[in-house]
């Protein structure tokens, strides 16, 4: 049996994280979203967790970056792609593990896809 590989998607603006879940759902990716950093969090740790989060820096309850950090720092082992409107990188971003992934808004959805796919793969796993 094959498994489509999930993504959490990290987005306080509505229509921005529709449009990034329609885009991955249509790659054929499982997607979950979520629009708080502590919602986030809760879904970070779940079993099993996501393939993938791609997480908006700036949420209403606290940043993209403490979200990965809190996520690795429990043990969470997942590719983040952390998504920005600054011109900037968020002040605490140099230095970060090879796992984080930096992408400035607005978004090319196809783009985001081809990222994805560098990232994770395609969205269905090989059967065991």
């Amino acid at each position: 049996m094959t498994l489509s590989k999930s993504i959490l998607v990290v987005e306080d603006d509505p229509d921005q994280a529709a449009e990034m879940a329609d885009a991955l759902i249509r790659a054929g990716y499982a997607v979950r979203t979520a629009s708080s950093g502590n919602v986030a969090f809760a879904e970070l740790l779940s079993v099993p967790p996501p393939s993938l989060a791609i997480v908006d820096c700036h949420l209403p309850d606290r940043s993209g970056l403490s979200i990965m950090r809190l996520t690795l720092g429990a043990g969470g082992g997942i590719p983040f792609v952390l998504v920005t409107g600054e011109p900037e990188l968020p002040d605490g971003a140099a230095g970060l593990s090879n796992a984080v992934t930096f992408w400035r808004k607005p978004l090319d959805m196809r783009a985001l896809v081809d990222l994805v796919k560098s990232l994770i793969g395609t969205a269905v796993k090989p059967a065991a």
